[in-house]
């Protein structure tokens, strides 16, 4: 075996195992307990990484602007003569984080360092790192910064063995961001607790909407906090029925509710109210009814804004189905990486034949159609392998600032002659002033072609696609609109899962929007997808415009 196969086998080895790491890493994060330690957890699979020695987390103090040790582990002699050169435990260090070291660490989640203490930002002075880092036996530092929209949540350093290689560092890019979301949900669901302590507070201080409403529904009273969190003014709701308010899809369960406190069966409701501004607002009620004598005339409650905990309790569900995505696009590069290759060379030699004959061969000779039937199926089977081929991909892939308008124009013109031999119109109506945003040209094109030829495929009979450009905030947005026969609600929940096809038989390989999903989301975007069965689709992109200091050029994997 020559050195460079050697030396290729031994790096797909290594991505091999370093993705099935990756892969016990998304499940065990997806099924954490809220009372197990994530720090202890993310260290310990990352430990488990090619080259790595030891792993030092810290956790980032928002508040202190400092980042404080979560976890580290060393055997029990060497972490005396640690304490003992440091003077306090490693636990005890405090790490400052100012204003350009934070920026800088946002902006680049994994790097190299070769000193402990350009990696404690000068925490540990450069003669006793030397000497720590002789000690441990290490001659360089990976950096992970766990961070989502330009927010820190924490760090960890990857103590490297001398000698050999560093782990992949598109996967420590999926490493980072499979934990920083893991992070995140954590820090939600601490939040979502400290919220529902609050709420306990708020309640004993009367601080949330109280309010009184007859046996018919009317509005008697309503505080004046009501403005502050809905936007009316007493005198805006009172007189009127409560029926008024409510969101017309909770307003029938509401009004059984209601009942319910009239009869003095207490039952608290969560329903949204529609705000003065239009909006619906998620509101929980807790009531009780109110006597004259024995009769009853109405009731009084509380209403308690929870709308930020609803929106929470959303947000953690989606990032559990970002975990699973992850967690299926990492089996689909282990597969591969595994069997893809095995599969590509010997196929390459059948199509070769296959042509050879089939060029050599009298078309008038009964054999030669289904010799032509063996070449269109093997291509088709080529055409798979070279699907599968993408999620496992070595080669670096460079960013550069691109106009989003002309890119669509590039495109347009590849699927001109499918669209017009398809009887399809193409709409485009181009945003004015865009900002250029840094993305792999040829990846971009290959999401709106797939997505255009899908389209075309939804409107055998002709029809129409329509491109949006736009700019929001710090997004570029492209929306892309056909008018074909739509998606069901089931379809929908699958539409990005690898090998998910509504196609028939060799009509479609079932990677086409789960590649889509994944270079949007390696380009920090997102899409997503609006459909009603018989009224078209629309699928939603949203790429990030990227800071002025990283204009220029960008690798990514």
């Amino acid at each position: 075996m020559s050195a460079e196969k050697f030396k290729t086998q031994n790096y797909s080895e290594q991505r091999v195992h370093t993705l099935s790491i990756f892969k016990e890493l998304s499940v065990e994060l997806t099924t954490v307990s809220s009372d197990v330690d994530i720090w202890e957890c993310c260290s310990k699979n990352l430990k488990k990484l090619p080259g790595v020695k030891y792993v030092w987390s810290s956790h980032y103090d928002e508040a202190a602007r400092e980042l404080n040790v979560s976890y580290i582990e060393f055997e029990p002699g060497l972490m005396e003569k640690i304490v003992k050169l440091l003077g306090k435990k490693p636990k005890e260090l405090r790490m400052p984080i100012y204003e350009n070291t934070y920026n800088e660490i946002v902006k680049s989640v994994v790097g190299t360092r070769k000193t402990l203490t350009e990696v404690t930002f000068g925490a540990i002075p450069r003669l006793v790192g030397a000497t720590l880092q002789k000690l441990i036996g290490v001659d360089r530092f990976i950096g992970l910064a766990y961070v989502i929209e330009g927010k820190l949540y924490g760090t960890s350093l990857l103590a490297m063995k001398p000698a050999e290689p560093d782990p992949p560092f598109d996967l420590l890019e999926s490493y980072v961001h499979l934990i920083a979301v893991s992070l995140r949900r954590r820090k939600a669901d601490e939040d979502l607790r400290k919220s529902k302590e609050a709420y306990r507070d708020l309640v004993e201080n009367i601080n949330d909407i109280v309010y009184s409403v007859s046996s018919n529904g009317i509005i008697l009273y309503v505080s004046p906090i009501v403005e502050n969190i809905l936007g009316y003014k007493p005198s805006d709701l009172i007189g009127k029925s409560f029926d008024n308010v409510i969101c017309k899809e909770d307003l029938p369960e509401l009004q059984r509710s209601f009942i319910d406190v009239l009869n003095n069966r207490l039952s608290p409701s969560e329903f949204r109210v529609i705000t003065k501004a239009g909006k619906n607002h998620w509101m929980r009620s807790s009531s009780r009814p109110v006597f004259e004598g024995e009769k009853v005339t109405g009731i009084r409650g509380v209403l308690f804004d929870i709308d930020e905990q609803r929106k929470m309790a959303e947000e953690k569900e989606k990032l559990h189905e970002q975990l699973m995505q992850s967690g299926k696009m990492a089996a689909i590069g282990q597969l591969a990486g595994g069997v893809a290759h095995e599969i590509n060379n010997p196929m390459t030699v059948i199509l070769g034949y296959v042509q050879i004959i089939a060029e050599k061969m009298d078309k008038e000779n009964p054999s030669y159609e289904k010799l032509k039937i063996v070449e269109k199926e093997a291509l088709r089977c080529k055409e798979l392998v070279e699907s599968l081929l993408i999620f496992s991909r070595t080669t670096v892939k460079t960013l550069l600032k691109q106009d989003i308008n002309n890119l669509i124009k590039e495109t347009i013109k590849i699927i001109e002659v499918h669209t017009k031999i398809n009887n399809i119109k193409v709409e485009k109506i181009y945003g004015e002033g865009l900002s250029n945003i840094l993305v792999n040209k040829n990846q971009i094109q290959q999401v709106i072609v797939n997505l255009c030829k899908n389209a075309a495929d939804a409107m055998p009979k002709g029809g129409t696609i329509k491109i949006t450009t736009s700019q929001k905030d710090n997004y570029i947005l492209i929306d892309i609109k056909d008018t074909g026969y739509g998606i069901s609600e089931e379809t929908k929940k699958h539409l990005f899962e690898p090998f998910f096809t509504t196609k028939e038989v060799g009509k479609g390989t079932g990677l086409g929007l789960s590649l889509c999903y994944e270079i949007i989301t390696k380009h920090k975007g997102t899409i997503e997808v609006e459909s009603t069965e018989g009224k078209g689709t629309v699928f939603y992109i949203k790429l990030p415009i990227q800071n002025e200091q990283c204009a220029g050029q960008k690798k990514i994997l």
